[in-house]
């Protein structure tokens, strides 16, 4: 994965678990409470929080498509986030919610159940625009309608002959995500990134990282790609 340029003061660390089970929420809390006090320690007041199974899981196999969706688990799944949330804003670190294909919150459907389900006091906004992208949604327009709650974005190009080849042949995560394939260099791919940026709020102070996570171009190449599209393109 190629990461490069950060400016501003916004989360930098992801806290990522298992929400699907409400047996488990109050360990979850507690795990992501201790994991919020080091990131606290360590003066930061934001951290993403995630869903992402494990390879070889269903929403691995059957990526971005919402695979399994059940209404019953996404609730689940809310409640699970909200406590994490509070728990985490105990320590001083508010949660910003960042969607991933392969994981509990990866459709617009899902991401919107978990922001509208979760005060905006505990749960601010995190996206990525590559995994939203993947996942079908119009993504400069859900950045519009959460503008005010996002503190930091994950800035990522996605190829769209890829996304459809992996729909059309229902590739897995790993084959679907091979050099070349979905993820792009900023500016390489076809995610409207200047509309995406448009969406901010103005005088927007959050991290802007640009993340690649599998370059289709040799890795110096990779990065001076997305470093001379950022001195172009980022305010």
């Amino acid at each position: 994965m190629a990461r490069v340029v950060r400016a501003g003061a916004g989360p930098e660390s992801l806290y990522s678990g298992a929400f699907a089970d409400r047996a488990t929420h109050a360990a979850q809390a507690e795990a992501a409470r201790t994991f919020a006090a080091r990131q606290a320690s360590f003066g930061q007041r934001y951290c993403m929080i995630s869903t992402i199974e494990p390879p070889g899981s269903p929403r691995r196999e059957h990526p971005a498509v919402g695979h399994g969706f059940d209404p019953d688990r996404l609730d689940v799944v809310v409640e699970g986030i909200a406590a994490c949330s509070a728990a985490m804003r105990a320590e001083g670190v508010t949660a910003a919610l960042h969607p991933h294909v392969g994981g509990w919150v990866e459709t617009e459907h899902e991401l919107r159940a978990v922001l509208d389900g979760v005060r905006p006091d505990l749960l601010a906004f995190g996206p990525d625009t590559g995994h939203m992208s993947w996942a079908g949604m119009d993504v400069p327009a859900v950045l519009r309608d959460y503008a005010d709650r996002i503190v930091g974005v994950h800035l990522k190009d996605t190829f769209a002959a890829g996304i459809a080849r992996a729909a059309a042949e229902d590739l897995d995560y790993q084959t679907a995500t091979e050099p070349g394939r979905i993820w792009a260099e900023p500016g390489f791919g076809d995610v409207d990134l200047a509309a995406c940026l448009a969406a901010f709020p103005a005088g927007f102070a959050g991290d802007y990282m640009i993340e690649v996570d599998v370059p289709s171009l040799p890795l110096r190449e990779c990065h001076q790609v997305a470093f001379d599209w950022a001195r172009g393109a980022l305010p």
